[in-house]
Formats: C-alpha cells, structure tokens, sequence
C-alpha cells in the first residue's frame, strides 16, 4: 500500500521535516492520519531498519496529503460528538428502562417473576457472542455502518418487546437487543477516526459519561411512565422511539 506520509501541514511548532525512504530512527512528527497512525504504533517499538513507500509525482516529490476536507475541524468534531452522545444516552435508557418494569412485563406476558431472570440472561448471552463479531465487523467495514446495524437490530428488538405479549417472542427481542452493547466500542471507534491526540480522549470522557446518565434516566423515566400511563405497551414503546432517533443521526 502507498502511505501518505507527508502532511499537508507540519504540526504548529515543528519544523517540516523531510520524508526518508528508508533508515533507522522514528518517523517525523508531521500531522497524520488513522492509516499512518496506526503504522507508527506498530512500528514504533521494532528495532531496525524499515522501508516506508510513499505517493510521489513524476519528478519524484513527495505528494503532501490530500486535505481531509474538514472532518477533523473543530465544528465537525462538535456535531459528531452530539450525535454520539445521543447514541450513547439512548443506549443506557434502555439498558435501565425495563429494569422497574419486569414485574409488569411479566404479568403482561404470562409467566411468573422467576421466569423473567431469562429476560436479563438472553441479551447478556447474546450479548457475549454478538459484540466482539460486530466489533470485528466495524474494523473490515468502518464502525459508522456496524453501528447502523447495531441500532436497527436494537429497534427491531426493542419494538418486539413492546408488541408482542408472547414470552419466547419477547426472550427472542431480548435477543435482538444484544447489539447494544457494541454501540460505545463503536461509538469509541468513530471518535479516533474524527479526532487526534487529547481531543479523542476528552470526547471519550464524554459519550462515556452521557452512557451512565442514560441509565439513571431511563430507570427514572420508566418509573413516571408506569405511574402516568395506562399502557404497558405504550411505555415499552417508549425506548423504541429513543432508538428510532438514535438511528437517525448517526
């Protein structure tokens, strides 16, 4: 693979330094994308000598790399990181929302309290196999389309809970909700793709943060949704619609 290596622009305070083809030493420290990033994790540590193959013209001069466009700007980043965040918000809701609602999800469904354990088991198996298959996934096709899936197959999940008063039905939703906790690797992924260095560490901060507060919020609003509402179902539909909008934005 050819490698970019010269950025567009030198980082502020640092020289241009020029590009070796080959030696022994470091690599310059110019701006660099996730591609070279990676190349100098791996290869920071390996003694010896490495040769680095980069774009060049037909005179031989390096080609600098081509401008990103904007994604990494600042006002970029900020959007990127709302939507995030919403998704993230949106993933501890449901995680905390059915929690206060089981003894009435059982009743609805005919089955006993003790039956519902499988109600926290199924997605926590589903769970164990789906997330590092659907991480894989998102290193071969990019973490945005897995993240796509993820959501819809936690709305369809989420959707079967609600409409369905079948307890294998809902066991089989649970099932389909297990993507959710691929949703902040995902999400942790976009990030380093969007942003460098203490940014990506900050906006980590902070989608991580928004992930705990869904939480308590959904375990809250699923307790004032059963006092106010008349409808079992129409408050399982209430993580539905969360989700509907998480899938959206991103």
């Amino acid at each position: 693979h050819w490698l970019a290596f010269m950025a567009a622009r030198p980082r502020s305070g640092l020289p241009d330094l020029p590009l070796r083809r080959s030696g022994q030493g470091h690599f310059p420290e110019t701006r660099e994308d996730s591609l070279t990033q990676r190349w100098r994790q791996s290869y920071a540590s390996c003694p010896g000598t490495y040769t680095l193959y980069v774009t060049s013209d037909a005179q031989g001069q390096v080609v600098p790399e081509p401008d990103d466009g904007g994604i990494k700007s600042k006002s970029a980043v900020g959007s990127v990181l709302i939507f995030l965040v919403f998704v993230e918000l949106t993933s501890g809701f449901v995680q905390g929302f059915y929690t206060p609602l089981l003894p009435d999800l059982a009743k609805h469904v005919g089955v006993s309290g003790e039956a519902m354990n499988w109600f926290q088991t199924a997605q926590a198996m589903a769970a164990a196999v789906l997330v590092p298959l659907m991480a894989r996934l998102g290193d071969i096709h990019g973490p945005r389309t897995v993240l796509r899936v993820a959501i819809v197959a936690v709305l369809l999940g989420t959707i079967m809970i609600a409409v369905f008063p079948s307890y294998p039905l809902v066991l089989l939703g649970r099932i389909f909700i297990g993507p959710l906790g691929v949703w902040l690797p995902l999400a942790i992924a976009i990030i380093y793709v969007r942003t460098a260095g203490g940014s990506a560490s900050r906006s980590i901060s902070i989608i991580s943060a928004s992930l705990m507060g869904g939480i308590v919020l959904g375990t809250v609003a699923a307790g004032i949704a059963q006092d106010v509402m008349s409808s079992l179902v129409a408050t399982l539909l209430i993580p539905s619609m969360m989700v509907a909008l998480s899938a959206l934005v991103v």
